[in-house]
């Protein structure tokens, strides 16, 4: 069976321009996955007061990226295009960006694909992320019917880390409204009473294959399989081992030899953790495996960063609380983010240029930060053997 992968992005402005970075963050701040729960009045709150505020401020940020960028283009689109060329039969979407997902299920369709992976590039799974990915072509190509049965069911975060890992990571909580049984097929599983209904259609339905979820369609026109893949890979061997080669890399190139090292990871909110998000989970595998593997002695210190202030409390301790109290000790640190594949506003700018900077206007000794993935050869060979095993 002919296959093909989509792998999904959260996307980029491809341009500095004011009204681009707008447009941008509009999209990908009104997702309500994104924003959970979103307050009252949120999308006027956004149009009126945040994004006339934030977006001149970031577009200078994305120009200053691009200006330095050597492929001329913005990173992340960069990087997710070339890891898409050499990873094989893999093209990339970006969903809080233009692409409709119809039209680029509809042109592997006609290029003669049978079988299509969506392949979000989150390694740890979250509501915000993986789960927003997914209802991108979720609720663009109106999935309906689990395992041909009436009661349908959203991918949501509270059915993550049971039947669609290898090794469940949630079995001991009690989340959402439903369960899974000890055969592990889906039940109605939502996380809140406020969950968006699933949309339904005659055409398209949804199917448990033990590890990823199916849709095939029992209408008579020809139209492709589709796999989504919601289980991420947070503590997958083929992602542990090329971030293990990029920091090992890092180390030996240092001109200081760093005393600790801190991962930084995207924050959310406390409240999505309590609701079942496994997120925080994934977080602490992936730098348990990382640590366990690392070949010299290093203190490590777990963080999170690009706090959004709504919604209450966001995980803790931030990166700029960390790195103040290192930079005290005038230690040699060494800054790695797991949670981006491709380098970005955030590790770029936030990271390397703001966090930085104030670490050494606070007394550190020594900085260094491990490359986002990217394209290294490690990461890409890895990763393309990962989906031929599991999806050729």
């Amino acid at each position: 069976m002919k296959t093909a992968v989509l792998l999904v992005q959260i996307g980029s402005p491809k341009t500095p321009a004011v009204d681009e970075v707008r447009e941008y963050q509009r999209n990908f701040l009104s997702d309500p996955l994104v924003i959970s729960p979103q307050p009252p009045f949120w999308k006027q709150i956004l149009k009126w007061f945040i994004l006339p505020q934030r977006s001149p401020k970031t577009a200078k940020h994305y120009e200053t990226m691009l200006n330095n960028s050597e492929s001329g283009e913005m990173p992340l689109l960069y990087n997710t295009r070339k890891l898409a060329e050499k990873t094989g039969n893999a093209h990339c979407f970006l969903y809080a960006g233009d692409p409709n997902p119809q039209s680029a299920i509809r042109e592997l369709a006609e290029q003669g694909y049978e079988k299509i992976v969506i392949f979000p590039l989150h390694p740890q799974r979250s509501g915000a992320t993986t789960e927003a990915a997914l209802q991108y072509f979720k609720s663009s190509l109106s999935f309906s019917n689990l395992n041909g049965k009436s009661d349908t069911a959203l991918f949501g975060y509270s059915c993550r880390g049971t039947s669609m890992t290898r090794e469940p990571l949630l079995t001991s909580q009690v989340v959402g409204r439903g369960s899974l049984s000890d055969k592990g097929e889906l039940r109605k599983c939502l996380p809140n009473d406020d969950s968006p209904s699933p949309l339904k259609t005659p055409d398209l339905r949804i199917y448990d294959s033990g590890e990823f979820l199916e849709v095939s369609t029992n209408s008579s026109q020809a139209t492709p399989k589709l796999i989504l893949f919601d289980k991420g890979f947070a503590g997958e061997d083929f992602y542990i081992n090329a971030l293990m080669e990029s920091i090992k890399k890092t180390y030996n190139q240092a001109a200081v030899k760093p005393t600790d090292i801190v991962f930084s990871f995207h924050g959310i909110p406390k409240k999505c953790i309590a609701n079942g998000d496994p997120y925080f989970q994934d977080c602490e595998t992936t730098v348990r495996l990382i640590f366990a593997k690392l070949p010299f002695r290093l203190k490590y210190h777990l963080s999170f960063q690009s706090k959004f202030n709504i919604n209450g409390k966001w995980l803790e301790p931030s990166v700029r609380e960390v790195v103040l109290k290192l930079a005290k000790k005038n230690a040699a640190i060494m800054v790695v983010c797991p949670g981006f594949v491709s380098d970005n506003l955030e590790t770029i700018i936030e990271i390397d240029d703001e966090l930085r900077a104030y670490f050494e206007r606070e007394g550190g000794q020594f900085w260094s930060r491990v490359p986002c993935l990217n394209t290294d050869e490690v990461w890409v060979s890895g990763l393309k053997n990962y989906l031929s095993v599991n999806f050729e």
